[in-house]
This record gives C-alpha cells, structure tokens and sequence, in this order.
C-alpha cells in the first residue's frame, strides 16, 4: 500500500508553482512560433488577432524576473531570437498597412467582403 500524500506546509492556495528556466524557454519559443504564423498570415494578406499576445510576453517576462540571474542568462539567445521575430511582425504590418493606404478607395469594398467571407477549407 502506498503511502499518503503530504498536504504542503503553509498557504499556498492561489499561489503558481514558480516557473522553471525550461518552462520559460517553451513558453518563448511558443511565442516565437506564434508571431512566424502571424507574419505568413500578413504577408497572405489575412487578418490577424494579436489579442493576448502583450499579455502573454508581460507574463513570461514576470516569469523571467522570479529566475536566478544564472537560470535567466541562459535565456539571452531565445529572447533575443523573439525581440527579432516581433521586430519582424511590427515590420510586416507596417509594410501591410502602408500597401493598403496606397490603395485606391474603390478597392475598398472588395476589401472589407474579403475581411467577412467565410475561410476556404
């Protein structure tokens, strides 16, 4: 027969596990991931939603600043591969933004039906 669990000792009830330096580097490179699919998703002329993704940097940074300043190091190439990857992202929609204002303002009706219209599968 097992053993029982312990309950932990003190009040930890609302209160997250810390997070772990490989935790950190996940949630980096999920974040990486996410805004290379919102850049192929500009330049193919989709809309995006970037609800969250302030909320989700701002969470790992917090994550970030709980690490030893060892543990944190080992974090310097993946964060600067993600400042690349949204300095890209703000560079994609720039330039997105800047072609649709160029547009004549008749295309714009073409436009907004595009924006609506259901996916192809």
């Amino acid at each position: 027969m097992s053993e029982p669990t312990q309950a932990p000792q003190g009040d930890t009830a609302g209160q997250a596990a810390a997070p772990t330096p490989d935790a950190v580097h996940a949630g980096l490179r999920q974040v990486g991931e996410a805004v290379d699919i919102a850049i192929e998703a500009v330049n193919a002329g989709s809309l995006i939603d970037l609800a969250g993704l302030e909320e989700r940097v701002a969470s790992l940074c917090e994550d970030i600043k709980t690490l030893s300043a060892a543990d944190g190091r080992t974090l310097e190439a993946t964060l600067l591969d993600l400042v690349g990857r949204l300095d890209r992202l703000s560079e994609t929609l720039a330039r997105r933004r800047d072609d649709l204002l160029q547009r004549p303002a008749a295309t714009a009706p073409q436009d907004a039906t595009a924006a609506y219209r259901k996916p192809q599968p």
